[in-house]
Parts: structure tokens; C-alpha cells; sequence
């Protein structure tokens, strides 16, 4: 997977279904994942003025994914669409290409905007979406 010192970028996958039975929903060109959260502010007059904040402790936790994407099928196409129009969770699995990590859970689209060229090829379709509730992440393959 790995150049010594370096991670090696690969595609996005995000399918749907729970992780080990899922399908694949649209394969990803570029993208953007972010894990969010916000650490708890434990200051107080001991700290001699200096910000404290608790250790292994996060709130309001979210993944968040934007990217540039191309749909695997027409069912695809419209389950995205349906989605991002209702408001509707996915249940959905991220896949980080060849590392093996993935990321498990319900997620929400906050935004579509398609590029449908005039010489008939594929549509590249910008998604933005966002976790709702527990997110559960499977490590990389890590090799020696």
C-alpha cells in the first residue's frame, strides 16, 4: 500500500449497505474526508493561564466527505439523487482504495452539483455528505 515515509492516495468508494455485504454506489475521482470534532476545554485557575483540554476526549464528532464522483449505475445515480433530495440517510460504507479502511455508517447529503459534458460521456457529479450518529472505522492494512 505504502511508499516508505509516504501514504498513497487512492479512490473513494462509497457503497451502501453494512460493511462485509455492502455494494458499491458510485467510485470517486477526488476527494476530501475530514474527521471532526471538538475537544472539552478543562482550563481552570491551576492551569497558570494556559488552555487545558481533556485528554481522549472529543464532542460533536462527524465525518465529513466532498469529492468529485462518477455513478457505477443509473440506480446509483437516482438513489444519490432521492437522498440528497428527501434528506434521507444513507447507510453507507467509506472505502479508502487499496488501504482496507473504511468508515461505517449513516450519512447525510448536504450537496449535489452535476458536470453533464455534450459529448456524451461520463456525468462527474460534486457530492458533499456528512456522518449522523456513530461512525464505525476499520483500521488500515498496515505491511511490514
Amino acid at each position: 500500500m505504502a511508499t516508505p515515509g509516504k501514504v498513497k492516495g487512492s479512490d473513494y468508494y462509497i457503497m451502501t449497505g453494512t460493511s462485509g455485504a455492502e455494494t458499491q454506489l458510485i467510485g470517486q475521482l477526488e476527494g476530501t474526508m475530514t474527521i471532526g470534532g471538538e475537544p472539552i476545554d478543562v482550563t481552570n485557575k491551576s492551569s497558570q493561564e494556559f488552555i487545558e483540554l481533556f485528554d481522549g476526549v472529543t464532542t460533536s464528532k462527524q465525518i465529513t466527505f466532498s469529492g468529485s464522483l462518477h455513478y457505477n449505475s443509473d440506480a446509483a445515480f437516482e438513489a444519490v439523487r432521492s437522498a440528497a433530495f428527501s434528506g434521507a440517510h444513507l447507510n453507507a460504507v467509506v472505502k479508502c482504495g487499496e488501504s482496507g479502511e473504511t468508515y461505517t455508517g449513516n450519512f447525510q447529503i448536504s450537496g449535489v452539483s452535476d458536470t453533464a459534458p455534450v459529448d456524451g460521456t461520463a456525468v462527474t457529479t460534486a457530492v458533499n455528505f456528512g456522518s449522523s450518529g456513530v461512525v464505525v472505522r476499520t483500521p488500515i492494512t498496515v505491511t511490514p
